[in-house]
C-alpha cells in the first residue's frame, strides 16, 4: 500500500511539472526594458474571461458552448505609471493567458503591479489596441510592485 501512495505521489508531481510555465531565459531589467513595448505600474482593479478569436477579443459565455477561439484572461489595470509607452486613458486592459502552460499571469485584484508588456499577436494580428491594452506573460518580469526594480528602470531611462 505504501508503494502505491508513494507511485501516485511521484506521477502527480511529475504532471504538475510537465504542465507548467517553460520560459527559455529571464531576461535583465535593461534586455526586457528594450524588448518591452511598455512598462507600466498600477493595480489590478477587475478581471474576466474572454475569448481570442480571429485576432479579436469576444465576450466569453460558458453555456454558449462551443467557443472558436483560445481563452484567455483580461484584467483592467489603473495606470499609476507609465515608465515607458504612452497611454490613451488611466485605465489599460491586460491580456494574458489562463496560466499553467501557457505562461499567463495570475493577477491579483486590489494588488499593485509592475507590467511589462508587449503586442498580443493572433494569426499574424496584432489584437491589442495601442495605447489602450498590452500582452504579457510570466517570462517577461511582470511581477508584484517592486520598488527597486521601479528605481533600476528609472535610472536606466536617465542614462
Amino acid at each position: 500500500m505504501k508503494q502505491i501512495v508513494i507511485i501516485l505521489a511521484v506521477l502527480f508531481i511529475g504532471t504538475i511539472q510537465s504542465i507548467a510555465c517553460d520560459c527559455k531565459e529571464v531576461k535583465s531589467i535593461e534586455e526586457e526594458y528594450a524588448f518591452s513595448k511598455a512598462v507600466v505600474t498600477g493595480k489590478i482593479i477587475s478581471k474576466e474571461q474572454v475569448v481570442l478569436t480571429d485576432s479579436k477579443i469576444v465576450e466569453y459565455k460558458p453555456n454558449s458552448k462551443p467557443y472558436n477561439g483560445r481563452l484567455i484572461m483580461k484584467y483592467q489595470l489603473v495606470l499609476d505609471e507609465s515608465i515607458k509607452g504612452n497611454f490613451k486613458t488611466d485605465t489599460i486592459d491586460i491580456y494574458t493567458g489562463m496560466g499553467g502552460p501557457d505562461c499567463g499571469v495570475n493577477f491579483d485584484i486590489g494588488k499593485e503591479y509592475l507590467v511589462y508588456g508587449i503586442e498580443g499577436i493572433d494569426n499574424e494580428k496584432t489584437f491589442t489596441v495601442e495605447g489602450l491594452s498590452l500582452w504579457t506573460i510570466n517570462c517577461l518580469r511582470t511581477k508584484l510592485s517592486d520598488n527597486s526594480e521601479v528605481e533600476k528602470l528609472k535610472q536606466l531611462i536617465k542614462e
